[in-house]
């Protein structure tokens, strides 16, 4: 492993090998295989997964990735546990696990699991096992609770000519052909600027804390925990402020793509945010990005996208409650 943390010598999978063995396989995990749909050919992808733990060691792991290839299912996720800080932690679901972990997990475990479904009934399914865990606890959404929550980046491949992507928060998807490529993100504009307020005041409370992260997060709580029971699966903007969290306003926020398949199709990226630096990622932006991970991604593989991230975050510091870097997923569907 290098100084980025990049494990060279094979892509690391498994984001919960302490959780559950079932991320427990190989890297890859489909041969390449072109079959019919009534006339169609459809070349199935080989479909690889990458995890990048957090520069911090204690910081609990809640990123994860699942690979359905029966059902042509892909997903990575990006848990976030409810509001905490050194004066305020977080629950501990089954005596053990964060909140994001747990919600990770049920994405993963459920994705795994999946038979024949639509990406919808998938995603609902998964957000009611997130639902039930928060009820065990004595936590719901639904009547205010600010609990533990997730971005997630879905992908399932039709049996016609359709690909659908579903998203919600800042995870990504990259969808590139031999002439074009295109980003998408569940986050709108609206959710932009609300995570930049989010970010300039915690930026301010570790000043107030002459740089003691520790002090700074129990500044920043109060603020944090409020913005975070405001805008779970609220309409904030043009498409809302979506996180996996059990409530019942994630159908009403996610972002949801349809796209025609297309013999150019070179590679689809499902990626969480810990691979994207900040500063590149804002409105606007998407085309410009868009082109850049393509580039990167061609030239290098997801080790090249890594390495960019990290000059470009290690020049402009954005993510001031971040030591180091954080962790970063990706499931790469290659055709």
């Amino acid at each position: 492993m290098d100084s980025t943390g990049v494990k060279r010598s094979r892509l690391q999978s498994g984001a919960f090998e302490n959780l559950t063995s079932l991320t427990s396989c190989d890297n890859i995990f489909l041969v390449s295989l072109t079959i019919l749909f009534g006339g169609f050919e459809m070349k199935l992808p080989v479909a690889q997964s990458f995890f990048r733990p957090p520069y911090n060691e204690r910081d609990a792991v809640e990123d994860g990735f699942f690979i359905n290839p029966a059902n042509r299912l892909y997903g990575v996720v990006d848990g976030v546990s409810e509001a905490y800080s050194p004066s305020h932690p977080y629950v501990k679901y089954y005596g053990h696990y964060s909140g994001g972990q747990i919600v990770a997990r049920s994405f993963c475990l459920a994705g795994f699991s999946a038979g024949p479904c639509t990406i919808e009934e998938f995603t609902l399914e998964a957000n009611n096992r997130v639902l039930g865990s928060h009820l065990e606890h004595g936590k719901d959404p639904n009547r205010g609770d600010d609990v533990g929550g997730a971005s997630f980046a879905a992908c399932k491949l039709g049996d016609a000519e359709e690909i659908t992507i579903l998203l919600a928060g800042d995870c990504y998807a990259l969808v590139a052909g031999d002439q074009e490529c295109s980003l998408y993100t569940g986050f709108d504009a609206a959710g932009h600027e609300i995570e930049q307020k989010d970010q300039d005041a915690f930026t301010a409370c570790l000043a107030q804390a002459g740089g003691d992260k520790g002090k700074a997060w129990d500044l920043y709580w109060p603020h944090y925990k409020q913005k975070r029971i405001f805008c779970a699966n609220k309409n904030i903007g043009q498409g809302g402020y979506p996180t996996l969290d059990g409530g019942n306003g994630l159908n009403n926020c996610w972002t949801k793509i349809k796209l025609k398949w297309i013999s150019s199709l070179k590679f689809i990226l499902l990626l969480t945010d810990g691979l994207i630096p900040p500063s590149e990622a804002g409105p606007g932006e998407e085309k410009t990005l868009a082109q850049k991970l393509a580039e990167l991604y061609q030239g290098g593989g997801i080790c090249a996208i890594v390495e960019w991230r990290d000059r470009v975050e290690a020049e402009k510091n954005t993510l001031t409650h971040v030591s180091g870097w954080p962790e970063g997923t990706a499931v790469m569907l290659n055709f």
